[in-house]
């Protein structure tokens, strides 16, 4: 238990903190908080490549072809959600292989082939499974981990429905106004036909 001379101490220390102060520093506390990057802000986590992520968008995005920035914005939220299912399997394959590894550990014992399980699974192949399973506390990490990929799917499935349900209003409107114009251009090309008295009658 802290006396209040200590409580008092590092109020003080507190004050004086501003946090990092680098653009260096200020990255790297961003991603304090990162676990597995299921519901991160940012889509892309460490061990994937930003280039690669925005190829992948742009080219989900585009197959869309939004016409309005709502339509824009929910490709983004389906192309933001195919990137995270992506990431699904990778961590469950990791989840595998770190287990593997220490229960290979647990039958090894000590020795110099625990030893080599240890590293291999400290290896980052493991690293994000090893992580989701010290999140999930151990227990239960494979439901957890089902029960993330059923929030991203879902979310994707509602964003794409309502993308369908945008563009299908807007092709209809679409439709709509070609056929009037269509229509109007039929009985222009038939009045332009007509003499002068014919028109009248």
């Amino acid at each position: 238990m802290p006396t209040d001379k200590q409580i008092a101490a590092r109020r003080a220390n507190a004050l004086r903190s501003n946090g990092p102060i680098t653009e260096e520093g200020k990255a790297a506390v961003s991603l304090n908080a990162l676990k597995f990057g299921f519901y991160a802000r940012d889509p892309v986590v460490p061990g994937e490549q930003r280039e690669e992520w925005i190829a992948f968008r742009d080219e989900l995005v585009a197959s869309f072809e939004p016409a309005s920035p709502t339509e824009k914005l929910l490709a983004n939220r389906v192309a933001d959600s195919a990137w995270r299912l992506r990431r699904l399997p990778v961590v469950e394959a990791a989840m595998f292989s770190y287990q593997m590894r220490q229960d290979e550990s647990l039958i090894c014992g000590s020795g110099a082939r625990a030893d080599a399980a240890d590293e291999a699974a400290d290896h980052a192949d493991y690293t994000m499974g090893r992580v989701f399973i010290r999140d999930c506390g151990g227990d239960h990490a494979f439901i957890n981990l089902a029960r993330c990929e059923s929030v991203i799917d879902g979310l994707m499935f509602r964003s794409l429905k309502q993308l369908e349900a945008l563009q299908d209003r807007r092709n209809k409107r679409v439709t709509k106004i070609s056929a009037g114009r269509e229509k109007g251009k039929l009985q222009n090309s038939l009045t332009e036909d007509l003499t002068p008295v014919q028109t009248a009658a």
